[in-house]
């Protein structure tokens, strides 16, 4: 895993596009221009008369006429929908931790999400809610994605008065999440979208299911009886405890289908289920850089919440080098755009830019190569001209 230090050096840090006009290629001319500079040789110019006026070569040349124009312009921030298991689970206390896991979850995403709140827009929502299996007819996160400085104190308060109980229905949480995205105040909202899963066991709370043993969630976190062959059979515990990855990971695949990427993190007592969560990972796009495993593993250690505090953070970090770059007003022709990253031209098309015209003012957006090297590593500066015709692939 990248350490935070070199994640933050990489870390995007443009908001202000220089926008620079070229001038028209059909400027009026042709015009001479008058040569000062010292020629070859060192030697001072000199005209027909012996002077230092003198013709330029190019004189019958058009020579543009160029000026700057700042133009402010900034980073879309990205928007994250916390989805957090508050399951019974979470009150326990792993080896390594000082506190339960409820608790280091609150004081994890506190550190973790206050440094770079400024650039996130975030949203909460809780599973199960209130508890057992349950979850909300409404759909609406417990916290709405609202810009971060608005969101985190919000979403700290919902973690502070919530009382970890129940199961795991995942599926459910990732469902309402999907409804939020597609039909709710979700639908509407600029920028690119996240789930942030964060939990600590195998997904469950389907009913339909049935199973053996070996996908019980009770007999694979250790908790079944040992006088008790399968604590999923309807006569024990019932089929609610029967491991729910297959609708699971369908959730994911359709919140990618609608443009929701889903991160995953491995809370402690998770382990047993790395199997599932890192497919669930790798359906969601957004797999760990520096797998095995793919999903985000919190390792405590000697770390105590340490370590879910780095894994927060380096995520918070990443998410941040944003590909959408929104200009600050609209351009006089948008055929006449053209970007360069760290200094290099990046031709308009599938595989370097395009231009989002459903917002006011258009959004340039990094495509293919070009956005995954900015969201690995970043980049130092991106710079939009305008006035010369747009470079095409």
């Amino acid at each position: 895993m990248r350490p935070p230090e070199a994640m933050a050096r990489a870390t995007l840090g443009l908001v202000w596009l220089l926008l620079t006009s070229c001038g028209d290629d059909d400027a009026e001319g042709p015009k001479t221009v008058e040569n000062t500079g010292p020629d070859m040789f060192g030697n001072a110019p000199t005209g027909p008369d012996g002077g230092s006026n003198v013709p330029n070569f190019d004189a019958n040349v058009p020579e543009p006429t160029c000026g700057s124009e700042p133009f402010d312009a900034t980073a879309v921030p990205p928007n994250v929908l916390l989805v957090i298991d508050k399951s019974g689970s979470m009150n326990d206390t792993p080896d390594g931790f000082s506190s339960d896991k409820w608790s280091s979850l609150k004081s994890s995403l506190e550190a973790a999400v206050a440094a770079v709140q400024d650039q996130l827009s975030l949203g909460l929502s809780l599973f199960p809610y209130p508890d057992g299996c349950q979850m909300p007819a409404d759909t609406t996160p417990t916290v709405p994605i609202k810009p971060g400085p608005d969101a985190l104190p919000e979403i700290l308060a919902a973690l502070g008065s919530a009382v970890p109980a129940g199961g795991t229905p995942t599926a459910a949480a990732l469902a309402a999440a999907l409804d939020y995205f597609q039909s709710g105040a979700g639908a509407q909202l600029t920028g690119d979208r996240y789930v942030l899963l964060a939990t600590d066991g195998g997904p469950n709370c389907d009913a339909s299911l049935s199973c053996g043993a070996d996908t019980c969630t009770v007999n694979l976190d250790g908790v079944c009886p040992a006088a008790v062959d399968n604590c999923c059979a309807e006569s024990v515990m019932g089929q609610e405890e029967c491991l729910d990855a297959d609708n699971t990971r369908a959730q994911i695949d359709a919140l990618a289908a609608a443009g929701v990427q889903t991160l995953v993190v491995g809370i402690p007592g998770s382990e047993i289920y790395q199997g599932s969560l890192d497919s669930f990972a790798q359906s969601g796009g957004r797999a760990n850089p520096d797998a095995p495993p793919s999903y985000y593993a919190v390792n405590t250690s000697g770390e105590d919440i340490g370590g879910l505090t780095t894994v927060l953070r380096e995520i918070a970090e990443a998410l941040i080098r944003t590909c959408r770059l929104q200009l600050g007003s609209e351009p006089d022709d948008r055929d006449k755009l053209n970007v360069e990253v760290d200094g290099e031209v990046v031709p308009r098309g599938k595989s370097g830019w395009q231009l989002d015209e459903s917002t006011d003012p258009p959004t340039v957006v990094m495509q293919g190569n070009v956005c995954g090297e900015i969201e690995a590593v970043g980049a130092k500066n991106v710079t939009v001209t305008f006035g010369c015709k747009t470079v095409i692939e």
